[in-house]
């Protein structure tokens, strides 16, 4: 069990990005970001246990926070113990990146898994979670074909626990 703090869209423009994960669901023995039954979004921290100040201090460091518009332009992937891990990558405007860096400085760095503090965290949004390694070739391919940029509407943060995907609180953005 885990626990992760996420900018989600719920909103239509994030259609882009489940195309993209039926895409690249090809690549994979089963698609893992429609098995997560959660919408696309982006991580800013991933917790191994609930530290138990962080409904409180979503709603504390996202009050004033917009609605968020973020453009995509690019693929990449990440080589992780279970395969290839194949993600959009965001174009994060100031106000998104200044909350992950007061999350983490609200919260003991000790709790956040070592990827997701700030000097290591490579924003992304994932788009196959599981791709067999064997599959490097063609995801090298698609990564180098140049994407047309678009952008998605963020438009909640949210404290979840998983697998499966349970949001314990969020906060809808104005």
């Amino acid at each position: 069990m885990a626990f992760a703090i996420n900018l989600r869209s719920d909103h239509a423009s994030a259609e882009r990005l489940r195309e993209l994960w039926f895409l690249s669901s090809e690549l994979e023995d089963t698609s893992s970001m429609a098995a997560l039954n959660y919408p696309p979004h982006i991580t800013l921290a991933v917790y191994d246990e609930d530290p138990g100040e962080l409904a409180p201090l979503l709603t504390e460091l996202c009050t004033a926070l917009p609605v968020q518009h973020v453009r995509f332009s690019s693929l990449n992937m990440f080589r992780a113990p279970h395969g290839l891990v194949l993600w959009a990558a965001p174009e994060l405007p100031e106000a998104l990146l200044m909350i992950h860096r007061q999350l983490h400085a609200s919260v003991n760095a000790k709790h956040s898994r070592q990827n997701y503090q700030p000097h290591n965290w490579v924003p992304h949004s994932t788009i196959a979670n599981g791709v067999s390694p064997a599959r490097l070739p063609e995801v090298e391919s698609l990564i180098a074909q140049p994407l047309e940029s678009f952008e998605v509407r963020f438009d909640v943060v949210d404290y979840v626990e998983y697998p499966p995907v349970r949001v314990i609180t969020e906060r809808v953005l104005d």
